[in-house]
C-alpha cells in the first residue's frame, strides 16, 4: 500500500512540471553561440511530448546543437520506439554514474554535459540555455568515404572523448487514431574516436553510413561524460 502511494505522488509530481505543447517556447533568439543540448526521450514516455516540442522549437536555431537519445527501457512486447537505442539507456546510466545520481527518468536534458533536469519545465531549459558557456568550434575539413578529418581546437590540457552522433534530422510517427507526433535530430548511431589530450590537432574519426542519418554531430567531452567543450557539425 505505501509503495503504491509513493507511486501515484512521484507520477503526479511528475506531471505537475510539464509544460504542454502550447506553453513550450523557450526562447532561443539570444543564443549566437554553439550549444548542447541533449534530452533522454521515448515514443513510450507519457511525459514526453512536450519534451519532445521544445527540443523541436530549439532545432530551428542553427546555434543549437539539438540531441534526442530515445531510450529502451520504456518498451513493451507490443510497443516499441522505433528510434531508440541501446546506447542511449547507456549513456544516460554513465551520465548518472559520474555525477554520482541514482536517478533515470524520462524526458531528462542537459546542456553542455552539465546537470540533469526535467526537459518538460520551460524555466529550467531557458535558465540552463542563458548559463551555457559558448563552446569550441570542430572543424571538419575534409569527408572520404567514411572516414572524416577533424581539426580540433587548443583546450586545456585533459582528457577529453570524442564521441561521433549519426542524427536523423525529422522523423513523424503516426499512431492508430491518426494522430502525429514530430521527433527531431534524434540519434541513431554513437561512436567514440580516440582520445584527445586538449591539444590543437588533425585526427580522423570513422562514420556511420546509415541512409537514415541525415548528418553528424561531433562532440568532445571532459571524461567521457563530464563537460561537453567543443562541438562540430557534418552536414549533407
Amino acid at each position: 500500500m505505501i509503495k503504491n502511494i509513493l507511486l501515484c505522488t512521484l507520477i503526479i509530481c511528475a506531471y505537475a512540471l510539464i509544460v504542454y505543447p502550447s506553453e513550450a517556447r523557450a526562447d532561443t533568439q539570444s543564443i549566437n553561440a554553439p550549444i548542447v543540448v541533449e534530452l533522454f526521450t521515448s515514443q513510450g514516455c507519457p511525459a514526453c511530448p512536450p519534451a519532445d516540442d521544445i527540443m523541436n522549437k530549439l532545432a530551428t536555431n542553427p546555434k543549437v546543437i539539438s540531441l534526442s537519445y530515445h531510450v529502451q527501457y520504456w518498451d513493451r512486447p507490443n510497443r516499441k520506439d522505433i528510434l531508440g537505442r541501446a546506447f542511449s539507456d547507456d549513456r544516460q546510466r554513465r551520465y548518472a554514474d559520474y555525477s554520482r545520481s541514482k536517478r533515470l527518468y524520462t524526458p531528462q536534458m542537459m546542456v553542455n554535459g552539465g546537470a540533469a533536469f526535467i526537459g518538460s519545465h520551460k524555466e529550467k531549459v531557458v535558465e540552463a540555455l542563458r548559463a551555457a558557456k559558448p563552446l569550441e568550434p570542430i572543424t571538419i575539413t575534409a569527408v572520404t568515404g567514411d572516414s572524416a578529418t577533424l581539426s580540433l581546437p587548443q583546450l586545456d590540457n585533459g582528457f577529453y572523448t570524442l564521441w561521433i552522433a549519426g542524427v536523423k534530422a525529422k522523423h513523424i510517427e503516426t499512431n492508430a487514431r491518426g494522430q502525429s507526433r514530430i521527433f527531431t535530430n534524434s540519434v541513431l548511431s554513437l561512436k567514440t574516436g580516440d582520445p584527445w589530450d586538449g591539444n590543437a590537432n588533425i585526427t580522423s574519426v570513422t562514420l556511420d553510413k546509415n541512409p537514415d542519418i541525415d548528418h553528424y554531430i561531433i562532440l568532445a567531452q571532459n571524461q567521457a561524460h563530464g563537460e561537453i567543450v567543443a562541438v562540430g557539425m557534418l552536414e549533407f
